[in-house]
């Protein structure tokens, strides 16, 4: 949508539409409200909006002349910065705080494009740039936590994918990494396979608003969104309220380490859903969802594939394929393609967790299966690579 085609918003005497010389409000011809004159409305305005632009000028400029000349100077575009993201003008002004120009006021200029409607546009004067960086901040963190169903007018006589609230998250997930990778919560007050009111998980694949598929750790199944509320973006940047990052993968992941515990049939049915998100959310949403790993560890599951394998190893006659499920996960937890820095911490946490005995120990006992002594050597060296101590270990316990 072009600038011009929005309209200025009543905000404290902000009620003249945009002009259409150089496309800047009222700015130019009235008084500037301050951050306290519009606090709450622009964190109301912004909230849970899908594209906030704003830029700004140095408040003072042509201070020094009569009115008419701070009005042109307001209205001059080249006095003013190009449009962008509150994050990216954060980045910008930021500059500026151990400067000589840290106290000069600045006035910003934003515009708020809804799903659906006509972009709002809204000025403000912040008394320095601390002031300016805080409340952007302040701005950019209302923007992205995602609004609830309940924040929309009920519309019991509309279809659900043609209700405000339904439109307005397809426009969210459009424009932040799509619905595969998305985090949700089951809020449906009936179970469905299981699921129950509370559950969150992250969708896996994707056919249409009505029917996809959700990874709750321990299981998935198919839902529609009307029985569920999006909690949080594929690309992570969008969250509701009181939801951690990655909330989505943290909850699948305390399922799965529950499941584990459950018997040799769930625990392979487990260390197999492991794998699955994994390669989903890797081929979608690289910059979030490869953390899938590191949220494994978090929540114990190398703590509970190495005590079941352990168990399983004691009995007289071990289960070969329970095994090999337990060396499969272990080798998932660390295969090298995650962040370094999150890497070094799954193999740390997986050595630390007992993944060297429970692999030495499944290759000891199971000597002539070649797929099950492949999978162990790969895991081994992943976890022992570049690492002297955790080298020393495997040659320890009977590595060669």
């Amino acid at each position: 949508m072009a600038a011009s085609e929005a309209r200025c918003v009543a905000v404290s005497g902000l009620t003249s539409p945009l002009a259409s010389w150089h496309d800047e409000p009222a700015l130019a011809r009235t008084s500037t409200p301050s951050w306290h004159d519009v606090a709450l409305t622009l964190l109301e305005e912004v909230a849970g909006q899908p594209r906030v632009d704003v830029k700004w000028m140095w408040n003072d400029a042509g201070f020094g002349g009569c009115c008419l000349i701070r009005q042109v100077t307001k209205a001059n575009p080249l006095r003013w910065s190009a449009f962008g993201s509150l994050e990216l003008v954060v980045t910008q002004i930021s500059g500026y705080l151990e400067s000589k120009d840290a106290q000069r006021a600045v006035v910003l200029h934003l515009h708020v494009f809804p799903p659906r409607g006509t972009a709002r546009s809204f000025g403000v004067v912040m008394s320095s740039i601390s002031e300016a960086v805080a409340h952007l901040k302040e701005l950019s963190t209302r923007q992205h936590t995602l609004k609830g169903r309940l924040e929309f007018p009920p519309e019991p006589e509309v279809d659900f994918a043609q209700t405000a609230y339904c439109q307005y998250i397809e426009h969210i997930v459009e424009l932040h990494g799509g619905f595969v990778g998305a985090g949700v919560r089951f809020t449906d007050v009936h179970p469905a396979f299981g699921v129950r009111d509370g559950m969150e998980g992250l969708i896996m694949s994707f056919s249409n608003i009505g029917s996809f598929r959700v990874s709750w750790g321990s299981k998935s199944s198919m839902v529609s969104m009307e029985q569920c509320a999006l909690i949080e973006t594929a690309d992570g940047r969008f969250r509701s309220t009181h939801v951690k990052r990655e909330a989505g993968l943290a909850g699948a992941m305390g399922n799965v380490a529950d499941q584990l515990r459950s018997g040799p049939l769930a625990f392979t049915s487990a260390c197999e859903q492991l794998s699955r998100m994994h390669f989903t959310c890797a081929r979608h949403v690289h910059n979030q969802n490869e953390r899938v790993r590191r949220h494994a560890v978090e929540n114990k599951i190398c703590e509970e594939v190495v005590a079941v394998m352990t168990a399983d190893l004691a009995e007289s006659e071990p289960n070969v394929e329970l095994q090999h499920s337990g060396c499969l996960a272990i080798w998932w937890v660390c295969f090298p393609v995650v962040d370094a820095d999150d890497l070094e911490v799954c193999r740390e946490l997986a050595a630390k967790a007992g993944a060297l005995q429970a692999l030495i120990g499944a290759h000891q006992a199971f000597p002539t299966d070649a797929g099950l002594r492949g999978t162990i050597r790969q895991a081994v060296s992943y976890i022992i690579f570049e690492s002297p101590s955790r080298r020393q270990q495997a040659l320890d316990l009977g590595w060669e």
